[in-house]
C-alpha cells in the first residue's frame, strides 16, 4: 500500500460546503450548486478512471477510487491527496462508506484467484483517518464462486450495513460487527437503497420482487425503522402500483424520500423514469409528488440530494454519443434548471 503518495492522481484543487463534485470523462470536477465557477478538482494520469465518489460527513473529505484499485482521500480545504491502498492487479476495490464522525473510511478490496480470476478474498478494511493512521481488517473471508461481501454504510460507531451475496441462498442485508469483523443477516432477501443521517430508518428492496425471467415486473419500496427498539418492515410505496422504484434515498435530515420511478414501458421501448417525492402522512401512509415528467426524451438516470430542499439529477438523452447532463430541481416548487455535463453527483454538506 502507498500512503501519502499521488499514485495515478496528480493536482487537486479545493473545494467548500454546498458545491457539487461530479465525474467527466472518470476525471473529477466541481461547481457551484448554480452551475457557476466549474473547474476540474483533481487531474488524473491518462488512462486512468475515477469512480465511487463520496464525501466524508463533515464535508471535508473526499474519498473515490481510481481503475478499481486505488482508494484515494482528498482534504478540500487544502487540496491535498493521499492514497490509502493501491492494490495490485489481481486485486479490487470499491464499496467505499464513512463512518459517521467521518473518522473511518471504510471499504472493500477483493483479491481475485489467479487461476480463476474470480473473487478468492474478501477483505472490509477501516481505515483511521488522517491518511497515514491505522489501518485495520475487521472482516476477511475466503469468497466462494458467486459468492461476495459489500459494505454499504455506517450506521454507528459499532456497526456496518453491507450486502451479501451468495450463489446459493440469495442476496441478504447484513449487519456486519465492527469488533469481530462477521456478518449477521438482519433482513434476508432484502437489499439497501439507503440509511437515514441516525441510522435508525432504512430504504429496502427485496429481490423476491424481482423478476427472474427477464420481463417487466413492479419493485416495491420498503422501510425498516425502529420502534420502541423494536424493528419494523413495511412497504410505503402504494399498494397494488404497477411501479419499479429504484435508487430510493432520504434527504439529509432525513424527513423526506426520493426515488426514481418506473412505469412499465410500452412495448418495444426502453424504461424511462421521473423522480417523486415521498413524504409520510398523519395516518402512517406515504403520499407522492412527481418532480420530473417525461420531457424532450430524456432519460433519468440518478440523483442525489441537494440540502433538504433541492436535488440534482443525472439525466441523459438518448443516443450513445450524448453527454450525462446534471440538472437542479427544488424539491418542493417547479423549476429546474441544467448546471453542466456530467455524472455521478455528491453536494458537499
Amino acid at each position: 500500500m502507498a500512503e501519502d503518495g499521488q499514485g495515478g492522481a496528480g493536482p487537486a484543487g479545493t473545494a467548500q460546503s454546498g458545491e457539487v463534485i461530479f465525474l467527466r470523462d472518470g476525471q473529477v470536477f466541481a461547481t457551484n450548486i448554480d452551475g457557476s465557477a466549474e473547474r476540474q478538482l483533481v487531474t488524473l494520469a491518462e488512462g486512468s478512471l475515477a469512480r465511487n465518489l463520496t464525501v466524508s460527513p463533515d464535508g471535508s473529505l473526499l474519498a473515490f477510487t481510481v481503475n478499481n484499485q486505488e482508494v484515494v482521500v482528498q482534504d478540500l480545504q487544502s487540496g491535498g491527496m493521499s492514497v490509502l491502498e493501491s492494490a495490485d492487479e489481481a486485486a479490487v476495490v470499491s464499496g467505499l462508506a464513512w463512518s459517521l464522525g467521518g473518522d473511518v473510511l471504510y471499504y472493500t478490496r477483493v483479491t481475485l484467484d489467479p487461476s480463476t480470476a474470480l473473487p478468492g478474498l474478501t477483505q472490509i478494511i477501516a481505515q483511521q483517518m488522517p491518511a497515514g493512521s491505522t489501518r485495520t481488517v475487521i472482516s476477511e473471508t475466503e469468497t466462494q464462486p458467486g459468492s461476495s461481501l459489500q459494505t454499504v454504510v455506517a450506521v454507528d460507531e459499532q456497526t456496518l450495513l453491507g450486502t451479501q451475496f451468495d450463489a446459493e441462498a440469495g442476496t441478504s442485508f447484513v449487519a456486519i460487527d465492527i469488533n469481530d469483523g462477521f456478518p449477521i443477516i438482519f433482513a434476508e432477501g432484502f437489499l439497501i437503497w439507503d440509511v437515514d443521517v441516525d441510522g435508525e430508518q432504512i430504504l429496502l428492496y427485496s429481490q423476491l420482487d424481482l423478476p427472474t425471467t427477464g420481463e417487466w415486473a413492479p419493485l416495491p419500496l420498503y422501510l425498516l425503522a425502529a420502534e420502541n427498539d423494536e424493528p419494523t418492515l413495511e412497504q410505503i410505496s402504494p399498494e397494488g402500483a404497477e411501479l419499479v422504484y429504484q435508487d430510493a434515498k432520504f434527504s439529509p435530515d432525513g424527513s423526506t424520500i426520493a426515488a426514481l420511478v418506473f412505469p412499465q414501458p410500452a412495448a418495444g421501448q426502453p424504461p424511462r423514469g421521473n423522480l417523486v417525492i415521498l413524504e409520510a402522512r398523519g395516518d402512517g401512509t406515504y403520499g407522492s409528488t412527481l418532480l420530473t415528467v417525461d420531457e424532450d426524451e430524456y432519460f433519468n438516470v440518478a440523483f442525489t440530494w441537494a440540502g433538504n430542499d433541492g436535488i440534482l439529477v443525472q439525466r441523459q438523452l438518448p443516443g450513445p454519443e450524448q453527454p450525462a447532463e446534471l440538472w437542479y430541481y427544488p424539491a418542493f416548487s417547479l423549476g429546474s434548471q441544467q448546471l453542466t455535463t456530467g455524472e455521478s453527483p455528491v453536494v458537499i454538506p
